[in-house]
């Protein structure tokens, strides 16, 4: 049986075959039925192109209502037409009614009639459709446009892949991968749709994988036919919101925030902070992961900006010590633009001898301030500290909140809550530790924070602890 697909607004008279072949489909008036001799006309269009098959609907409809519409006067008693009869067969081959003979009264009127009628019926077999019709050629499809799904990763790959951490290169390679084994790998890339992208995320979905994680695989998938778009591999998008990976998971700002206050990392309490920076605890991290934590509580920093800091990034601004927070030398990268940044460097580091550390490497023909961090590191540049710092915090004992969880990142909420309990504007706090306000007006008309102004507010913070005890084991 036939499935209509109501895709036009001819839906009534196409339906579409299961070979995928468009065809017409018409009934015939109930009045005119033992005329015609058919309650339903049907006629295969000979095309798969729906453009075409909704072309060929408007003019078949439009030749059928019009010889209906004389076969009714035809049959109608009225004065000037005093009647005439046309008889209906088939042609061979062919569903279409066609004439076989009329019968008039012989008067002129009704032979004019008669013959407008049969002119008609003969006008309208002349445009059908053949078995075969000859489509209009097609466009010329760009030679880009036909590169395989496969061919295309291996390419995108190769050209995000210097400026991409080699963890995260390992994430965006298997979510594209993923669309490429439920898709097809020979398939024309450019040839994915919204309801392909929908399909490999509900099988993912089955699979088990929450909506954050298909937000970012989508997120992948999105940026890499931008990329291919721009590559000539795929037809540009009339705007964002064409692009097929874009809007498929929808994954709110408020999800995200209640996720975040719900698994996302807790601040450290006081006892805390003295557990982890107790000079007898200390001595069993070795040196350079206890500056890394030091870092970590006065800069509120991730991870991967510490670990990637150069000897360069520390720097004089104004006559201030401070830290710059970038992705320009080898193997940094950063998670925002938001991130890029250089803040004034705490006095309590400068107390513990961060700059002297700085001097003696430099003397040393050291480039980096972790000398030892291995540069292109699958895991990123901080994976070390990281590693370090989860063995730490299970041997002096700190326990895990009761929502949430306690990580290196910790150190960032504890100091953004620090901030916060001195009242620093949420400006000055964004500044200092690499995040983006989303304020629209904050970020067209205001100025960037001035080193001196995050000093003053940064130097208010401060942790109960024995610096002379610290500046021993720093040495």
């Amino acid at each position: 049986m036939w499935v209509g697909e109501f895709h036009m607004r001819l839906a009534h008279h196409l339906v579409k075959h299961p070979s995928g072949v468009w065809h017409f489909r018409l009934t015939v008036p109930r009045d005119l039925q033992p005329i015609v001799g058919l309650k339903v006309i049907k006629k295969s269009l000979g095309t798969r192109d729906p453009v075409m098959a909704k072309a060929w609907a408007y003019a078949l409809g439009a030749r059928y209502a019009l010889a209906f519409g004389r076969a009714r006067e035809s049959t109608v008693p009225k004065p000037r037409y005093p009647g005439f009869e046309i008889q209906f067969g088939e042609d061979e081959g062919s569903d279409l009614p066609v004439p076989r003979s009329l019968k008039t009264d012989g008067s002129p009127g009704d032979n004019t009639a008669a013959l407008d009628a049969l002119r008609l019926m003969l006008d309208m077999r002349a445009p059908r459709v053949p078995k075969a019709p000859v489509s209009p050629p097609a466009p010329e499809v760009p030679r880009g446009h036909r590169v395989p799904t496969k061919k295309a990763i291996v390419a995108w790959l190769a050209a995000i892949k210097a400026d991409t951490l080699p963890k995260t290169h390992m994430i965006k390679r298997a979510a594209v991968e993923s669309f490429m084994t439920h898709y097809g790998s020979n398939r024309p890339i450019s040839e994915a749709i919204r309801e392909d992208v929908s399909a490999w995320v509900q099988a993912l979905r089955a699979g088990g994988l929450a909506t954050p994680t298909l937000a970012n695989k989508t997120g992948y998938l999105a940026s890499f036919l931008e990329w291919c778009v721009g590559q000539g591999y795929c037809a540009p998008f009339p705007s964002d919101k064409h692009n097929p990976a874009k809007g498929v998971v929808i994954y709110r700002k408020k999800d995200k925030r209640r996720r975040t206050k719900e698994t996302g990392y807790k601040p450290f309490s006081t006892a805390d902070i003295q557990k982890l920076f107790d000079a007898e605890n200390l001595e069993k991290l070795p040196g350079e992961a206890r500056w890394g934590l030091l870092l970590g509580l006065y800069t509120g920093a991730r991870v991967s900006e510490i670990g990637q800091l150069a000897l360069d990034d520390v720097l004089e601004v104004d006559g201030i010590p401070c830290l710059r927070l970038t992705d320009e030398q080898p193997g940094q990268s950063l998670k925002t633009e938001a991130s890029r940044r250089t803040i004034p460097i705490h006095p309590h580091l400068l107390e513990l001898g961060l700059l002297e550390r700085v001097r003696r490497l430099r003397l040393a023909g050291k480039t980096r301030l972790f000398p030892a961090v291995k540069v292109g590191s699958v895991n990123g540049m901080g994976n070390w500290l990281s590693k370090a710092f989860f063995r730490y915090r299970g041997e002096v004992g700190i326990l895990p909140p009761g929502k949430g969880k306690h990580g290196f990142h910790s150190f960032r909420s504890t100091l953004i809550q620090a901030l916060q309990d001195m009242r620093v504007p949420a400006e000055i706090r964004a500044a200092y530790v690499g995040h983006d306000l989303d304020d629209e007006h904050y970020n067209s008309y205001s100025r960037e924070a001035r080193p001196g102004e995050m000093l003053e507010a940064i130097g208010m913070v401060g942790w109960d602890f024995s610096t002379n005890s610290l500046i021993e084991l720093l040495v």
